[in-house]
């Protein structure tokens, strides 16, 4: 599930889903805000976001601009992503074996 819109807003609340798990059935969410997007030495867009599990005053982390669609998650994707686990974890119940 990709980004829907790469027109990142200063503040604004993005995320990554990580799974524990080889059936991607427990997600682990990274929650986001973005920060500002700067052009690096070499000429490389990077997006700038702080982890807000780590604190108003943490470090942040970079993601290079062709990362963005394998990475990153709106709203909308991460409910979409939720939705596909959700499905993953009632198949597993229901016949004991995994997508």
């Amino acid at each position: 599930m990709a980004l829907l819109d790469k027109n990142f807003v200063a503040g604004g609340v993005y995320f990554i889903v990580m799974y524990e798990d080889y059936d991607l059935c427990i997600p682990a969410i990274q929650t986001l805000i973005f920060v500002e997007s700067t052009i690096s030495a070499t000429g490389r867009l990077k997006h700038f976001f702080r982890d807000i599990s780590a604190g108003k005053d943490a470090q942040g982390f970079h993601v290079h601009e062709e990362q963005v669609d394998d990475l990153l998650l709106n709203w909308q994707g991460l409910m979409e992503t939720l939705n596909s686990c959700f499905a993953r974890v009632i198949h597993k119940n229901e016949t004991g074996k995994a997508l």
